[in-house]
């Protein structure tokens, strides 16, 4: 199956022919040697999508439609002290469609979250696979008393729940030396199973399962006027 190209195109689409980001279109001309007049799907990361035709380095824009937004979903994860797990946190995060991601200060955390400029390049990368409308809104440091009635992942918390509330829940994931006694207090907690995840393992385990609740896959469709 060829590969069809999906880009990031942030900003106001305001004219008929779209420039993408410069990273994008050398990866389009040069790696995958996009043929000029080439199908391709764009989105501008608010929900906003559309199909066209790659030519001259430059997206001729065609049929939009708005694509809702499936999930409010939250998680706040405590941020590894490795960089490539702190990459694959951001990534998993975006590719399974979670609405914010907010690096968490804890009792025990280690790691320091990663410079706007990577989170902005694993993002890009990470939507543009996955073909996403939605970009991840990335945030923090924050603490748990700045997050809204979050629920806690954690060994010893009740079984996944299956109520309504998974819709808009915010989901904290913390870090492998575990929460401290006073995090815990008082807060709701959900188990991901038997056995001792590191830090990106839960939050992919808590998304999905979270999202499962409340969420169709929906791929973009390319439009007819351009199949």
């Amino acid at each position: 199956m060829k590969h069809q190209a999906h880009l990031f195109v942030p900003g106001d689409w305001v004219t008929d022919t779209l420039q993408v980001p410069r990273a994008s279109a050398a990866h389009l001309n040069k790696v995958l040697r996009y043929p000029d007049g080439g199908i391709v799907t764009y989105t501008d990361g608010y929900g906003r999508v559309g199909g066209g035709r790659w030519v001259d380095s430059a997206i001729e824009r065609g049929p939009e439609r708005l694509k809702p937004r499936i999930t409010d979903l939250t998680i706040a994860v405590a941020p590894p002290k490795q960089r490539d797990r702190a990459r694959f946190v951001v990534e998993k995060a975006q590719e399974l469609g979670v609405a914010k991601l907010i690096w968490l200060n804890t009792d025990h955390t280690v790691g320091q979250p990663p410079s706007d400029s990577k989170v902005d390049a694993w993002l890009t990368g990470a939507l543009e696979q996955s073909q996403g409308a939605w970009r991840t809104q990335v945030s923090g440091p924050a603490t748990l008393a700045d997050l809204d009635d979050p629920i806690l992942c954690d060994a010893t918390g009740r079984d996944f729940p299956g109520d309504d509330r998974t819709a808009t829940a915010t989901v904290a994931v913390g870090p492998e030396g575990g929460w401290s006694e006073s995090e815990l207090a008082g807060r709701p907690t959900v188990s991901l199973g038997p056995t001792t995840l590191r830090v990106e393992t839960a939050v992919v385990a808590a998304a999905a399962l979270f999202l499962h609740r409340q969420r169709q896959g929906d791929s973009i469709a390319l439009p007819e006027a351009l199949a």
